[in-house]
């Protein structure tokens, strides 16, 4: 694509009719900051289309990307961001991301995802991570989706998906910073969930189909864990309040009443 050694701070470039990248099309230049290639024809990424470069951000969102090759994305160690978002992925592999040691920000919204199986999340290296997973069509969480992660601080966005149990084991071995489980399907967790000891500091599960009897076990065991939940009373959109708003309005009526 380039005839000559170049620098670059940064590179937008947009696709249109584009339908591949050559693996070695960046051969030989330097770009510093961020690589976008957008509004394409790209369907598949292939295996080291994305190698050795010293980019800090990389976005292919709105392209037809439904295929990610194994290592597709290698030793990239000054990268922050990958931005995927509106294609039509439905897998993913961890073994498409190699060397990552800086990623925190993985964003795949609006595309086809159906599970996040065993070890979805074991490239995820960087001690703090946003990973946004919004607006797929997700119905399974595996237990084991951060075996292999060292990651330790989380926060994980998966509204508007079609998950229908949280299973336990999903949140264990890390803190999560926050967790977005909104406008799904879930009515229910499985059965080790609520004696399980998790670091989780806030839960938002509004517009879910939660009944009552698992509500109020939900509530009770978010005050166990000291978890900051909102989370709908019934599918017609009634709302407990956080429970930590509900300490702070308790505390707030005493200082009162005792003035």
């Amino acid at each position: 694509m380039f005839d000559n050694f170049y620098k670059f701070d940064s590179l937008y470039i947009e696709a249109k009719n584009v339908e591949e990248i050559e693996y070695d099309f960046l051969l030989g230049q330097q770009i510093y900051r961020v690589l976008h290639i957008i509004n394409g024809k790209i369907k598949t990424i292939k295996k080291y289309t994305f190698k050795d470069l010293m980019v800090m951000g990389l976005g292919l969102f709105e392209n037809e990307i439904s295929t990610i090759e194994g290592e597709a994305f290698v030793n990239l160690s000054r990268l922050e961001e990958i931005s995927l978002g509106k294609n039509k992925i439905t897998r993913l592999s961890p073994d498409s991301f190699v060397k990552l040691p800086r990623l925190k920000n993985f964003d795949i919204i609006n595309n086809r995802i159906s599970k996040i199986q065993k070890e979805f999340f074991e490239f995820l290296k960087n001690e703090s991570v946003l990973i946004c997973l919004q607006y797929n069509a997700i119905e399974v969480l595996d237990p084991g989706a951060f075996v292999g992660s060292t990651t330790k601080h989380v926060q994980i966005d998966l509204r508007h998906n079609e998950i229908e149990c949280v299973p336990s084991g999903f949140f264990q071995g890390r803190r999560f910073e926050s967790v977005d489980l909104r406008d799904n399907k879930i009515g229910k967790f499985s059965g080790n969930f609520f004696r399980e000891n998790v670091d989780i500091q806030l839960l938002y599960l509004n517009f879910n189909p939660l009944e009552e009897e698992i509500l109020e076990e939900l509530t009770g065991w978010a005050k166990e864990n000291n978890v900051s939940l909102t989370c709908s009373i019934d599918s017609d959109g009634h709302y407990y309040l956080e429970t930590s708003v509900v300490l702070l309005i308790a505390a707030l009526i005493l200082t009162i009443l005792i003035v």
